[in-house]
C-alpha cells in the first residue's frame, strides 16, 4: 500500500526529467557518432572532407517535438543524394561550348567529345550505413540507461 503519494509524484517527475536528459544526451552522442562514421566512410579519399564538399556538408540536429526527440543527420550538398544512391549510365554534353574535355586515363590523354555515355556509379550508402551503426549503438545506449534509473526509481 502507497502511503506517501506525493513522494511518489516526486519520484515520477525525476525519472521523467532523467529520462528525457538520457534521451537527449544519447542522441546527441549518437548523431556526432553517425557524423563521425560517415565521413571515414571508405571511399570518399578522393572526394575530401573540407565545409565544400560531401562530407563536409553532413550535419546533425537534435529536435525536441511533443512527442519526444528526433536525430536529423542530413548533407547540404547536391551531390550527396547521388553518392547514396548511385547513378544509372546517362549521357553528358558540354554546358558551355560544343565539346567536352577531359583526360582520359584508358588511353592516356586529353580527349575532345560532343557526347560522353557515362557508365554511371555505384552507391556509396555511406548516410544509411552510418544511422543503421548508429542505430544500434543508441537502442544498446538507452537500453543501459533506463535500466540504471529504473533500479533508481
Amino acid at each position: 500500500m502507497i502511503k506517501n503519494l506525493s513522494a511518489v509524484g516526486r519520484r515520477h517527475k525525476w525519472l521523467i526529467g532523467q529520462m528525457r536528459q538520457g534521451i537527449d544526451q544519447a542522441l546527441q552522442g549518437a548523431g556526432s557518432d553517425a557524423v563521425s562514421f560517415m565521413r571515414q566512410s571508405p571511399g570518399f579519399n578522393s572526394h575530401g572532407s573540407g565545409p565544400g564538399t560531401v562530407l563536409g556538408s553532413v550535419k546533425r540536429k537534435v529536435l525536441r517535438l511533443r512527442s519526444g526527440a528526433k536525430l536529423i543527420v542530413s548533407s547540404t550538398s547536391k551531390l550527396a543524394f547521388w553518392m547514396e544512391h548511385g547513378t544509372r549510365p546517362h549521357f553528358i554534353r558540354p554546358k558551355m561550348g560544343e565539346f567536352l574535355r577531359f583526360f582520359w586515363p584508358k588511353v592516356g590523354h586529353v580527349v575532345f567529345a560532343r557526347l560522353v555515355l557515362h557508365p554511371g556509379t555505384r552507391p556509396y550508402t555511406f548516410m544509411s550505413r552510418g544511422m543503421t551503426k548508429v542505430g544500434h549503438k543508441l537502442q544498446g545506449d538507452l537500453h543501459a540507461r533506463f535500466r540504471f534509473l529504473f533500479k533508481r526509481f
